[in-house]
């Protein structure tokens, strides 16, 4: 089995491609022109072929300041901010549409 994985990094978006191939015997049974069975061994070898294009985050969207969140915490001890997901140990934003 092998596997190879790129990407194109673009401004108009990244494209990630990967090819799996895997390779190996089977047996196959035929019938031959007696009606008897014959196994037969062979080789194959499939193919798997991902390409997957991801569209850059759309900026401008939300609208929050820290004064907001300052104003919320002042009048209701607490603010909200839904649709904003983080992963932990990382650096990067999560964007996730519900």
């Amino acid at each position: 089995m092998s596997l190879i994985t790129g990407v194109l990094e673009r401004k108009e978006g990244d494209i990630w491609i990967s090819v799996l191939a895997v390779s190996g015997n089977d047996k196959v049974v035929n019938t031959n022109s007696k009606g008897e069975a014959e196994i037969k061994k062979c080789q194959f070898t499939n193919y798997v072929l991902d390409i997957i294009e991801c569209k850059p985050l759309e900026a401008g969207k939300v609208t929050i300041t820290a004064a907001n969140i300052a104003k919320d915490i002042e009048k209701d001890s607490h603010s909200s901010v839904y649709g904003i997901l983080f992963d932990t140990g990382i650096f990067r934003y999560v964007v996730r549409d519900f």
